[in-house]
């Protein structure tokens, strides 16, 4: 009996080689959830964080935080991105996610702007260089602080070292700050 060339390639395509073809279908979902999930945040963080709709439909986490007020627990929360993949805090926004807003009829945008610049500047070594913008959502004024993971082990607040943990800052102890430098120095040799 002869087999045509028809047969053999159905014969050496899809019944030997199906094994192969079911991994390549596994590993394409992978990669497109995959894919997804890095796009969604780590490219995020690098090009100026989340929208305010994004932050608001995901709430706090690792790198989001709302703030209804410029208070001392921002430099807490600039000082923990800064140390860790970066993140965006909306001010204007309380913690359950209600958009509140700015006081700007009594208060500037130069205001905000010169209160996150002194945190910045007078309480957080090396300085952090967040990027803000204003953002209008409802009528009401939130201010967008974006804070990128820069090159540096460490940045001080007020002389400790804070962390972001799921969706808090806390202080860092002793070992958390070693285990920090000895993978900043230990990544830059290898």
């Amino acid at each position: 009996m002869t087999v045509s060339f028809g047969q053999q390639l159905w014969q050496g395509l899809v019944v030997e080689m199906w094994p192969t073809w079911l991994m390549l279908g596994a590993l394409m979902a992978v990669a497109t959830v995959f894919g997804t999930w890095y796009r969604r945040n780590v490219l995020k963080i690098r090009e100026g964080g989340h929208s305010l709709e994004e932050a608001l439909a995901q709430g706090e986490c690792e790198t989001i935080e709302f703030k209804s007020e410029i208070s001392d627990s921002v430099a807490k929360t600039i000082g923990a991105f800064a140390n860790g993949r970066g993140g965006t805090i909306f001010v204007g926004v309380t913690d359950s996610g209600t958009v509140c807003g700015l006081p700007m009829e009594t208060k500037s945008r130069d205001f905000y702007l010169s209160q996150v610049s002194n945190i910045t500047r007078q309480r957080i070594d090396p300085p952090a260089k967040p990027a803000c913008t204003f953002l209008e959502c409802d009528g009401k004024t939130v201010l967008k602080i974006w804070v990128p993971r820069t090159g540096d082990p460490v940045h001080f607040v007020d002389g400790a070292v804070y962390l972001r943990h799921i969706n808090s800052s806390s202080r860092a102890g002793a070992a958390e700050v070693m285990r920090i430098f000895r993978n900043h120095f230990t990544r830059d040799r290898g």
